[in-house]
């Protein structure tokens, strides 16, 4: 399961995504201790703009919306990378981030991070909570708080502070840059012409907010807080297709390795990621809900269908699904229409529920298809609770 990414060796693709399970020692070490090959620490400014703590509204196994969270300061994130490195064997990337006017400062915490024993930087170019916000509420955005997202959508501070920052270090930089927005592409060939070692990719939900609360005089359903602020969801299962979208989109323009965050909780999301164009992948929501233990049922079983399939190595899936990838107007539609297998089929009578379908009625105590009126969507397969729809290709 090995890998290299951005030139450095990782044990395996997993790498907990910089956030909430990234800011302190003991939380790095059950990473650690379940299997994770890697970590990005909690985002450090010079100087944190201003005071936060994380506070959610979250739906397990569907989204976590947050528009707050804490930073670490410079010492600190300096001493969690000295402490990290002494005391694990993960490798560790360190997630900064500065003003856009000041590439000097960006410099200087990145050097102090190499001397700490960073094995990459991070550089944030992401993060939706600094800036952005006031920017998406028509506000004014102070100086100071032109850092993260704000940067990232500007292909040409991308370029430069890649640039700056690979000629001042000497270990890999991989920028993250934000990727909910239409110049996306431009800021990755932008840092790609800096001379970035890879990119990292995490795909949320942007521009978000927590549902009021119905009987409560519209509060925001987000516990302790008298305000809120727009965020990011967060864990979504589909954030992975989005970042699937990403990655596909970097590994057709760019010679850029990838790692991508979003919407991962099982091994196959992993592999999918992979195919898609990946070498890596971050995880972080689901750990939030279930567990570091996760992470050895998601290794164990990218093991068995590594084992099962003869698989070798993880290179050799990697950017496997690009082949087929077209666009609207390459798409050869096959003619086809739903199957049902009378013998699975138990009468439950759920895939006459699609609003849309004419093609399937009850014969008996069955479900039977009507091949001529049948659209071919998939939806009823995708419905039935026991595997007794497939789809079936017709001669052309």
């Amino acid at each position: 399961m090995k890998v290299k990414f951005a030139g450095v060796a990782l044990k395996n693709p997993i790498v907990i995504a910089s956030g909430p399970l990234t800011s302190s020692l003991d939380l790095l070490k059950k990473a650690e201790d379940c299997g994770a090959a890697g970590a990005s620490l909690k985002l450090t400014f010079a100087q944190v703009p201003f005071p936060g703590q994380l506070r959610s509204h979250s739906l397990p196994g569907k989204g976590l919306l947050f528009g707050i969270d804490r930073r670490l300061n410079r010492e600190e994130g300096l001493n969690l990378m000295r402490k990290a490195k002494e005391q694990t064997s993960l490798v560790l990337m360190a997630n900064l981030t500065s003003p856009s006017s000041d590439l000097e400062k960006w410099i200087s915490l990145a050097r102090d991070f190499e001397q700490a024993g960073a094995d990459m930087i991070e550089a944030n170019l992401t993060c939706p909570h600094i800036g952005l916000p006031a920017e998406t509420l028509g506000e004014r955005v102070r100086e100071e708080l032109r850092s993260g997202g704000m940067i990232g959508q500007i292909p040409e501070l991308c370029l430069l502070i890649t640039r700056g920052l690979k000629e001042a270090l000497r270990i890999p930089v991989v920028p993250k840059p934000y990727s909910n927005h239409p110049r996306f592409l431009e800021s990755a060939k932008a840092i790609e012409n800096g001379g970035a070692d890879a990119i990292s990719i995490s795909s949320t939900m942007a521009n978000c907010l927590p549902s009021p609360d119905l009987y409560g005089r519209g509060r925001p359903r987000i516990s302790l807080l008298d305000q809120v602020s727009v965020g990011i969801v967060s864990g979504n299962p589909f954030s992975k297709h989005v970042g699937f979208g990403k990655a596909a989109m970097v590994s057709k323009n760019t010679r850029l390795q990838i790692i991508s965050s979003g919407g991962i909780s099982t091994w196959e999301d992993i592999v999918e990621t992979i195919m898609w164009g990946a070498s890596a992948v971050g995880v972080c929501t689901h750990l939030m809900w279930y567990g570091f233990e996760e992470i050895s049922k998601m290794l164990n079983g990218l093991q068995r269908y590594l084992e099962e399939q003869r698989i070798e190595s993880l290179d050799s899936l990697q950017g496997l699904a690009l082949q087929y990838l077209t666009t609207p107007d390459g798409i050869r539609i096959c003619k086809g229409s739903a199957v049902i297998a009378s013998k699975k089929c138990n009468g439950c009578k759920r895939c006459l529920k699609p609003g849309h379908c004419r093609a399937i009625s009850m014969e008996g105590e069955k479900a039977r298809v009507e091949p001529a009126l049948c659209i071919g969507c998939s939806i009823c397969m995708n419905l039935c609770p026991r595997k007794a729809i497939r789809m079936e290709r017709s001669e052309d």
